[in-house]
């Protein structure tokens, strides 16, 4: 397993290549997600702070809320009298297609949030006034609403309904949607992960999404990786009931807390800035950077799930590097505005095999 990671500020300002304040800034931005959820998980954080418009105080453990032990049933579900019913049958068409895979009791946040749902639709051009041109869709949890643009499509209602599904307010103000955690609605933490197994499962229950945006694209593929590693029934269950803290103890089984917070930064920074053209000169340097963490923290997790794997039912290393090899090719690369993004590095298999498992006698082709 990989050396805990430590955010120290000198060590990484030493290694800065490229521009160094957009560099800082993905430093500093992750090393306060590092802190802010470390922290959260096991004690008490009474000062957090990373810009005046966040700082959240006192902060207890995350626990999973009391409300979401709370179990209904599909027959508890209810829509609004006032939902208009073009609404209401994509609703029940959701529920339908849904329901026959996932468990009632996974559903229980759902199903409350459906009595008193509020859905709306805008013009676009005030839509994107509002929330930023391309998005289509979006979930309040406060209002426990959803707004659309007036020619919206049915994916982008079925994506928002899936955020209906997994979200709830607590009583001390935390906010939970799928594996996202925001206190007092501030500071979000996991939503990159979270936004990326949304659109896994909206084109799972339903069908791929041409429109989906290179960044949403990318995610969706971290998100596969991630249920390759904790098992599909597992993530669907932790999305559900709004746990990131369920995944994040599945993930400490393969990596350190300190790759685990990593890990969650930078998908947190790829969401917020891939396509931002704020950040566009920093591409070559933060974001890459951020793609090849990402990669290499979902391989090293899959080859310590086979070597756990291996101590229990003794698989022969000639199948064990088949298996990581193949899930190492499916880390490609991928073009956005010219620019070409490899998602894996070189003779990674050969380094994985000696870090996890060794010296042996069978020899890895060097690529």
């Amino acid at each position: 397993m990989r050396d805990k990671v430590k955010y120290n500020l000198s060590d990484a300002i030493s290694n800065i290549s490229g521009n160094f304040f957009e560099y800082l800034l993905l430093v500093l931005r992750s090393a306060a997600v590092y802190i802010f959820i470390n922290r959260s998980l096991v004690g008490t954080l009474n000062t957090y702070s990373f810009q005046k418009k966040r700082k959240p105080e006192n902060i207890s453990k995350v626990i999973l809320p009391p409300e979401i032990k709370e179990q209904c049933k599909l027959a508890d579900l209810k829509t609004p009298d006032d939902l208009a019913k073009e609404y209401k049958d994509f609703i029940i068409y959701f529920t339908n297609t849904i329901s026959s895979s996932i468990k009632d009791e996974d559903l229980s946040l759902f199903y409350k949030n459906m009595a008193s749902l509020k859905v709306k639709s805008n013009m676009k051009k005030i839509f994107y006034f509002l929330f930023g041109k391309g998005i289509s869709g979006r979930y309040n949890m406060e209002k426990n609403s959803i707004l659309l643009v007036k020619d919206y499509d049915e994916l982008t209602f079925y994506h928002e309904l899936f955020h209906a599904a997994s979200s709830i307010i607590d009583k001390n103000n935390y906010y939970y949607s799928g594996f996202s955690i925001s206190p007092n609605d501030s500071t979000v933490i996991g939503n990159g992960i979270n936004e990326g197994y949304t659109v896994l499962l909206t084109e799972r229950f339903f069908e791929p999404d041409k429109n989906v945006s290179s960044t949403y694209h990318y995610l969706k593929y971290i998100a596969v990786f991630l249920e390759a590693i904790v098992g599909q029934d597992k993530m669907e269950n932790f999305y559900f009931n709004a746990n990131l803290y369920g995944l994040i103890n599945e993930l400490k089984k393969y990596s350190t807390d300190g790759e685990i917070m990593k890990f969650i930064a930078n998908t947190d920074f790829i969401l917020e800035y891939f396509n931002s053209k704020e950040f566009i000169f920093a591409k070559k340097t933060t974001i890459k950077k951020s793609i090849k963490e990402v990669s290499i923290f979902l391989i090293y997790s899959y080859a310590n799930k086979l070597r756990l794997i291996n101590e229990t039912h003794h698989i022969d290393r000639r199948t064990t590097v088949a298996l990581l090899s193949n899930f190492i090719s499916l880390f490609g690369a991928f073009v956005v505005d010219k620019e070409t993004y490899d998602l894996a590095p070189k003779n990674i298999l050969n380094e994985v095999m000696d870090n996890v498992f060794g010296d042996d006698d069978i020899n890895i082709k060097k690529n």
